[in-house]
């Protein structure tokens, strides 16, 4: 799940199978250069006898929040893109499946789209 901006700036947050780890990667966030750790890849492994690696993501303007194995694993991480993230990209494995998508977008204005 690929989170970015028409500036190129993104945050990813995903499962990888193979080290069978949950990540937030912002190392393409926007501002980064004021900490050196701060644009490194933020990993969690899974639970250990997890069924299911089913994902939760919330992000707002500067903060990305996954949850997983029933709120077992937990990873939050800051970020400070140059513009708002405008556009997601979801990538799926044939093992992966979208159980639900649910999205508001608060403009401006302060209305909410769905």
């Amino acid at each position: 799940m690929n989170f970015y901006n028409d500036k190129g700036e993104s945050v990813t947050v995903g499962y990888e199978k193979s080290s069978d780890q949950y990540f937030i990667d912002r190392s393409q966030s926007g501002l980064i250069s004021f900490l050196k750790e701060f644009g490194k890849r933020n990993v969690a492994p899974r639970k250990p006898g997890a069924a299911d690696p089913s994902i939760t993501v919330i992000i707002d303007k500067s903060s990305v929040e996954l949850f997983t194995d029933d709120g077992a694993t937990v990873l939050t991480s800051l970020y400070f893109p140059n513009e708002p993230f405008s556009h997601l990209n979801l990538q799926l494995s044939y093992e992966q499946r979208i159980r639900h998508f649910i999205y508001a977008i608060k403009s401006e204005t302060g209305s909410r789209k769905k």
